[in-house]
């Protein structure tokens, strides 16, 4: 997120602290590696309603604090897993989440 598009996302969310939202936004990014890999657990044990449960939460977590491509995986994933359409790659769409996570984070 560049400074502009950042300065615009401080005022939606009422003004908070620079310094704050980078801290809510560093748990976020360090609990949703953890929540991936809860996710990829479920998955093997082809527990859908968790993988789509914890989709759900990174999702709702992403939108509030403004970051948009990561809320869009998680929303993909957790359409997906609700839907139970056996041809979209859960899988795949967790890659994908994953891969958005560490963008935010700057390791990838």
């Amino acid at each position: 997120m560049d400074k502009e598009e950042k300065a615009k996302v401080l005022v939606e969310l009422g003004g908070i602290d620079e310094g704050i939202y980078d801290s809510l936004v560093a748990e976020h990014l360090n609990q949703t590696k953890d929540r991936c890999l809860e996710i990829r657990k479920f998955l093997d044990e082809n527990d859908i309603e968790q993988v789509a449960d914890l989709a759900h939460s990174v999702k709702g977590s992403s939108g509030n604090l403004r970051l948009q491509r990561l809320y869009e995986a998680a929303q993909e994933l957790e359409a997906a897993a609700k839907s139970g359409d056996a041809s979209t790659s859960l899988s795949l769409l967790l890659d994908t989440l994953e891969k958005e996570n560490n963008i935010c984070i700057g390791t990838e």
